[in-house]
């Protein structure tokens, strides 16, 4: 009988795609061959540091509640006194529109603070932080085209307060992504 041998096949390795420093993680993704995922990609900030800062972006969402959203108006305002009425109003509307109140900014800017204290005990805190800031930046910039599709209503426009949320919101994002861990043998 005629046997053939075992070919043997030389596999040469490539270069990383991201150079390995610190805070760096260049981990080939085994989903997609020869590339990076977007994991391995982004810095990576540690759990105190990281906490101390989404704390910061915490406290932006939360300031933001009490600062003017709309002409003489702030956040909490609109909560409570909503446009000369009374009662608690976590939205409102009028005859031309709807606008979300400061009560959503103060929730979400306590569950931004809740993730931070997640960080702080070394569990996953970035799992709350994405969807929060994902749904307070789209509250915020519904709440801003609102506000300027009723010019005649508000015509100073969006205030400080509102911006500040939208600010705060999209940080609660890119910290969220920032302070995820790496899953090592990620089965997908």
């Amino acid at each position: 009988m005629n046997e053939k041998e075992p070919t043997e096949q030389v596999v040469t390795p490539r270069a990383p795609l991201v150079a390995s420093g610190p805070g760096i993680e260049a981990k080939r993704d085994t989903a997609r061959p020869g590339g990076l995922g977007w994991r391995e990609r982004v810095r990576r900030i540690p759990s105190p540091r990281g906490a101390m800062i989404v704390f910061l972006a915490a406290g932006l969402v939360i300031a933001s509640t009490f600062l003017n959203w709309v002409q003489g108006s702030t956040g909490w305002n609109i909560v409570y006194r909503s446009f000369g009425t009374s009662g608690f109003f976590p939205l409102t509307w009028w005859s031309s529109g709807l606008l979300f109140s400061g009560f959503w900014s103060l929730a979400l800017g306590i569950l931004v603070a809740a993730g931070a204290v997640l960080l702080l005990l070394g569990r996953d805190g970035g799992r709350l932080l994405i969807p929060c800031g994902v749904v307070g930046a789209a509250i915020a910039v519904f709440d801003i085209v609102m506000v300027w599709f009723n010019g005649g209503f508000f015509p100073d426009g969006p205030a400080l307060g509102l911006w500040l949320f939208l600010v705060g919101s999209l940080c609660a994002i890119a910290l969220g992504l920032s302070v995820m861990p790496v899953r090592e043998n990620a089965e997908r």
